[in-house]
């Protein structure tokens, strides 16, 4: 409850338009509201002037939902919410009025307010890589009520870029400057030939000039030191994850390899060796096994390419184009029929036409993947569907089954790899469903879609991932 409402609150109590009790009870439920996991201090825009701000890191969105519902109730008119992941902020979006500013990760709920007209913030970047945080500190200032002035990409090493703005500057209120260890020297002193009296001059003969000058370097060096420092650890956090992620994948790739050429060495000695012995159906037998693991080690390559392909810097080399939903199915389709005919598949899709802006081989990939997964996993599967759906801008795929469901402990990890430590092995150690669940999870997101998977309540697993649909031009 800010300020502003109390004496609103108070004026209506004076005019007779409000009672003393209405007035006490809304006084009484204003000062903090306890959800369970977080205790929300309604109040803190009174004592100090800025109302309650959600941290979005290391909480859940449904968590960020109870806050943000719990503080718009209470009549904050702008809820401001700072590292919000974009899964999150799709997952409040359809539920809260959010305005998401991907670039900041910030998410704002609410309207944003007019500025006070107490002055400009000034926020600056040296260069083009420091925008992330500065449009945080930016769009931070503005749910405060400021009026903010952005300067990016203003630089040292062209000074004329800083002396164009020099109005905007003099005149802010507060300065934001954001910038790396190699520009504090530089800025340090373009700071002072620019902005410290005597203008356009660097005199260190001037009485407080050299104090001014040292001090501001030392600020400087101590801060871009401890920026660097951070941005140094955080990558050295990145790249042990990474490591990590490539010994899991290596662990998985070793044991799905060695399983299949085992069996194909063992079937092709037997029938080098035994051939004279075995009859026409036992040489079939052998053979066809041969073929199948054959079969399985051309599509596990094929995973590891896609992986490979749009892993890292190659991720935006991924070539698009309109296709039909209908083609991408239509050889999928034919494929697994002819490799289980057995499996009673059901498909339905959309009356009408749906466009997709895909790499159409990528997705049929990952279509035959869910497919193989469940015939080769949905133990007592006597139903397997794939269902087509369109919804708004978005076009689902679903794969789901009636069989024995996906064990809950893994399902968190189903998409990653990840070892299991009480068996001492991936999780996805067989067929299909580690390399190929992998391959899909980095297919849909390159292509901008998401998937999931989960049980159904009356038993089965379902695997679900959505692509933007492509808009027809009118």
């Amino acid at each position: 409850m800010e300020q502003s409402e109390i004496r609103q609150l108070l004026q209506a109590v004076a005019a007779g338009e409000r009672s003393v009790e209405d007035a006490l009870l809304q006084l009484k439920e204003a000062p903090f509201e306890d959800l369970g996991f977080a205790k929300l201090d309604h109040h803190r825009a009174l004592r100090q002037g800025a109302a309650e701000v959600i941290y979005g890191a290391g909480k859940t969105p449904e968590q960020i939902l109870k806050i943000t519902q719990a503080m718009l109730h209470h009549g904050q008119k702008t809820v401001l919410i700072t590292r919000l992941s974009k899964e999150a902020a799709d997952f409040l979006t359809p539920q809260l009025p959010l305005t998401y500013y991907e670039l900041g990760r910030v998410g704002i709920a609410g309207t944003m307010p007019e500025p006070t007209g107490r002055g400009k913030i000034v926020v600056a970047t040296g260069g083009t890589s420091d925008q992330p945080v500065a449009e945080e500190a930016a769009l931070t200032a503005e749910a405060l009520g400021n009026e903010v002035v952005r300067l990016y990409d203003v630089g040292v090493a062209g000074l004329h870029r800083l002396l164009s703005h020099t109005d905007d500057v003099m005149q802010a209120q507060a300065i934001v400057a954001i910038a790396g260890m190699e520009g504090a020297l530089a800025s340090v002193i373009g700071v002072n030939y620019a902005f410290t009296f005597p203008y356009m001059k660097l005199n260190f003969s001037i009485y407080g000039y050299p104090v001014t000058f040292v001090t501001m370097l030392a600020v400087s060096l101590v801060i871009s030191t401890l920026t660097t420092r951070a941005r140094e650890q955080e990558k050295l956090r990145h790249e042990a994850a990474q490591a990590k992620l490539r010994a899991d994948l290596l662990r998985a790739i070793s044991h799905d390899l060695r399983t299949p050429l085992t069996s194909i060495i063992g079937s092709i000695d037997t029938v080098l060796n035994e051939g004279d012995h075995l009859s026409s159906d036992e040489r079939n037998v052998l053979l066809s096994d041969a073929k199948q693991d054959a079969e399985w080690l051309v599509r596990m390559v094929e995973n590891l390419l896609s992986i490979t392909r749009i892993s890292g810097t190659e991720q935006t080399h991924i070539e698009k184009s309109p296709e039909l939903v209908e083609e991408i199915l239509g050889e999928c389709l034919a494929n697994f029929k002819k490799r289980n005919p057995e499996i009673n598949l059901k498909v339905t899709i959309p009356d009408e036409p749906v466009l997709v802006n895909v790499d159409a081989m990528l997705i049929a990939q990952v279509i035959m993947n869910l497919l193989d997964n469940a015939a080769k996993h949905a133990s007592g599967m006597t139903e397997l569907r794939l269902d087509v759906t369109l919804d708004g801008k978005w076009v689902h795929f679903t794969v789901s089954d009636n069989g024995s469901g996906i064990d809950p402990k893994i399902l968190p990890v189903l998409f990653r790899g990840q070892i299991d430590p009480e068996k001492g092995k991936p999780y996805d150690s067989n067929r299909f469903r580690g390399i190929g669940l992998s391959a899909c999870q980095a297919i849909v997101s390159a292509h901008g879609g998401k998937i999931s998977a989960s049980n159904r309540p009356e038993g089965g697993a379902v695997f679900d991932f959505s692509l933007p649909a492509e808009e027809e031009e009118e």
